[in-house]
C-alpha cells in the first residue's frame, strides 16, 4: 500500500523468511519456552495460508500481526475461530480523513468492515494507532466508543 511513514516498503518484498524458516524460529523459541510471536510487516496477511499452518502446528503458541485488515474477510475469520490462536493488531489512524490520508482513500472503510466481521464473530483483535498530528482524535472519547 506504501502508506506514508512506513518503513516497510523500504525493503521491498524479497527479504520474507520462508515457512520453513519461520517454523525453524517458533520451534528453537518454543525450545527456550517462548509461546508468543508477532508478525510485521508490509502486510503479513499476504501470507495468510501460511500464518494459519503455523496456528495450526503450533497450537500451543499464540500468534499475533500488525496488519492493515484489508485482507481479512469472512473465509479468514473462519479460519481465525478455527485454529483459535491468531490475534490481528488492526493498524488505525483514528477517523476516515487521519487513515485515509496515511493509508489510501477507502480503506478506513475497509477497515470498519472488518472490525465489524471480527465482532460478529467474537473474534479477539486490537487497534494500532501511531499518533501524530491525530492525538487529539485518537486520545478522544468519539474516538475509544466508535
Amino acid at each position: 500500500m506504501h502508506c506514508t511513514g512506513c518503513w516497510a516498503a523500504e525493503y521491498g518484498n524479497k527479504l520474507n523468511l520462508t515457512f520453513d524458516e519461520i517454523d525453524n524460529i517458533i520451534q528453537q523459541g518454543k525450545a527456550l519456552g517462548i509461546y508468543m510471536y508477532i508478525y510485521t510487516g508490509g502486510e503479513p496477511l499476504v501470507r495468510k495460508k501460511d500464518i494459519i499452518r503455523l496456528c495450526e502446528k503450533h497450537s500451543d503458541c499464540v500468534f499475533l500481526c500488525f496488519t492493515n485488515a484489508t485482507l481479512i474477510d469472512e473465509a479468514f475469520a473462519d479460519e481465525m475461530l478455527r485454529v483459535k490462536n491468531f490475534v490481528p493488531a488492526i493498524s488505525l489512524e483514528g477517523f476516515e480523513d487521519a487513515t485515509d490520508s496515511r493509508r489510501g482513500t477507502g480503506v478506513y472503510q475497509k477497515v470498519i468492515d472488518a472490525i465489524g466481521l471480527l465482532r460478529r464473530k467474537k473474534l479477539l483483535y486490537g487497534i494500532s494507532a501511531c499518533y501524530t498530528c491525530n492525538f487529539d482524535s485518537i486520545t478522544s472519547e468519539a474516538f475509544s466508543t466508535s
